[in-house]
């Protein structure tokens, strides 16, 4: 085995670059969020058919938060499609994703988030994985590989960590147990701390 596999383990048919999982501190801080550097407004986030599906359902309650998604008595169509099954998300005058809002304190939310806490389902079952993960990325490969997005430095909640030590931070860890579960957020900290010569994999 080359000694760079180590470093690129294959868990539960996905590719973890453990480095880059490792390379960024990621705090979802909200209230500092600008149109122009907030991870709303910076992309164009694409869906499949099942999350186009999903999110169709919550849409009547994501509204009460994000009132651009009525359209007089009923709801807009706020999709496009990509063909081959994938959907992208409509974005605002502003370029703002059309679920996204300004809460109080100039906070900027997610509806599709808050419906999912306010109806008390799990946040992966509504909200976009791509959504969910960022700043991480899903890249196309075989297997497809879990690592960081480009350029996401670019943005308020995220920092560069600069040692060399893998450490997840709590706030990637949190990404990768909301979108893929916790066990396997353990497979991926226990690889870690076998790296690490069993010292904590997150802090």
């Amino acid at each position: 085995m080359n000694s760079q596999d180590v470093f690129f383990p294959i868990i539960d048919g996905i590719i973890l670059d453990l480095k880059g999982l490792s390379s960024i501190n990621h705090s979802c801080a909200s209230n500092n969020c600008k149109i122009s550097q907030c991870c709303c407004s910076h992309y164009e986030v694409l869906i499949s058919k099942a999350e186009l599906s999903n999110i169709i359902n919550v849409i009547p309650h994501a509204s009460q938060y994000s009132r651009n998604l009525r359209l007089d008595k009923d709801f807009g169509n706020v999709f496009e499609d990509e063909g081959r099954n994938t959907y992208s998300i409509d974005k605002n005058d502003n370029g703002f994703c059309v679920f996204g809002y300004k809460a109080k304190g100039r906070k900027v939310l997610c509806s599709l988030h808050q419906a999912a806490v306010d109806m008390k389902i799990p946040i992966n079952s509504v909200k976009p994985l791509a959504c969910i993960l960022w700043p991480l990325a899903l890249v196309e490969s075989e297997p497809i590989i879990l690592s960081v997005q480009e350029e996401v430095s670019i943005f308020p909640c995220n920092q560069d960590r600069t040692s060399s030590t893998l450490l997840l931070d709590r706030g990637i860890a949190q990404n990768i147990e909301i979108a893929f579960g916790g066990a396997f957020l353990n497979k991926i900290l226990k690889k870690i701390e076998a790296l690490n010569g069993n010292s904590r994999g997150s802090r």
